[in-house]
């Protein structure tokens, strides 16, 4: 029932939520965040990072990370 609630949340979230797999590919983004950037769920999840990313200090920071 919790991850339940979780997953409606998340879902409904008026916050941008996204997740993405150790080598930067996107597995998962809720309907806000694509809403706000403008994709549709296939242009965006499935892709990695460093399409969407154009900062590379800030992407190199956020693939250590993943790793």
């Amino acid at each position: 029932m919790l991850e339940e609630n979780s997953q409606d949340f998340i879902e409904q979230s008026t916050i941008g939520i996204h997740a993405v797999s150790a080598e930067g590919i996107i597995t998962y983004a809720n309907q806000f965040e694509l809403d706000m950037l403008g994709y549709t769920e296939d242009e965006y999840v499935g892709h990695h990072v460093s399409e969407f990313q154009m900062d590379e200090i800030c992407l190199a920071d956020m693939m250590e990370r993943l790793n």
